[in-house]
């Protein structure tokens, strides 16, 4: 038998399990915005930012205290999905609210 051909389901599966996790094929970079829970002062966005900060492919995290809210860009690293990002904000003791795509930054 051929072993290219016996693996062949094999690969498939890997490729489309790849894909349907974000995999290497499907890696992009998005911006999101995050509204927080909880999230009151500096030290409590320094918590969020240090779990965000450790999670693969999550870069260029800023916070914004008067409206609770983290923006974060998502890329080629990245190998999560939401339920990643809602995790690491519990483990820093928080709740994510909502997630959506952040829209662009206005240019100055």
């Amino acid at each position: 038998m051929n072993v290219s051909l016996a693996l062949r389901p094999l690969l498939v599966g890997s490729l489309t399990a790849l894909l349907a996790l974000g995999g290497p094929a499907a890696a992009t970079s998005t911006t999101w915005l995050l509204k927080i829970n909880g999230m009151v002062c500096a030290f409590c966005a320094q918590g969020i930012q240090k779990k965000l900060t450790a999670v693969p492919g999550i870069s260029d995290i800023s916070v914004d205290m008067a409206t609770r809210t983290i923006r974060l860009r998502t890329g080629d690293g990245f190998r999560g999905n939401t339920e990643t990002i809602r995790q690491a904000i519990k483990d820093a003791g928080y709740v994510l609210q909502s997630m959506e795509p952040a829209p662009p930054t206005p240019v100055r």
